[in-house]
């Protein structure tokens, strides 16, 4: 049996609440390969608060969402914040007035190595230069050595590193 043609297409404000699944993949994710990191806010605490966070995110000007589809299954997103550019950038490197983040790049596991993420950063890629950006911001944890792999052969650089000492985590330790 073929496998069904994969499908690229903007999201908006109603298609939201469908990455519940796919978001709590990556939260999940984050805490196997960064355990020491502990501790992580539950699954619904973690939804609601990206949730409300990606609606936000719509409210900016050329800001947006891509859903990935196998047949009829959503497999992948990406959400992409566009923004004036931070000063945090603008201080000390030579960019334009507008940067893109791509706040969250997320494939579901069975579908992760097939070349899903490649296709959305793909459009990610085209959308933005139609929008005329050329700077984009991307963030991974540190122990995600396979996406930070895929991240610097398509042109991405380790640029600036941040550093938590969250009370929680501390607490957690005694």
């Amino acid at each position: 049996m073929n496998e069904p043609t994969l499908r690229i297409e903007y999201g908006n404000e109603s298609d939201l609440d469908l990455l519940r699944p796919l978001w709590l993949c990556l939260h999940h994710h984050h805490q196997s390969i960064a355990p020491t990191l502990a501790p992580y806010t539950g699954d619904d605490a973690s939804w609601q608060t990206r949730r409300r966070f990606y609606s936000d995110c719509r409210l900016h000007k050329g800001s947006f969402v891509l859903l990935a589809h196998s047949g009829e299954e959503l497999i992948g997103y990406a959400l992409v914040l566009v923004q004036p550019t931070s000063s945090m950038w603008s201080d000390t490197w030579v960019v334009g007035d507008r940067t893109a983040e791509m706040e969250t790049i997320v494939v579901a596991p069975e579908w992760r190595g097939r070349g899903v993420a490649s296709v959305l950063m793909d459009r990610v890629e085209a959308e933005l230069e139609k929008l005329g950006i050329k700077d984009v911001i991307i963030g991974a944890l540190p122990p995600n050595s396979e996406v930070l792999e895929l991240y610097r052969r398509r042109g991405f650089e380790l640029t600036w590193l941040v550093m938590t000492r969250f009370a929680a985590r501390r607490r957690s330790e005694h």
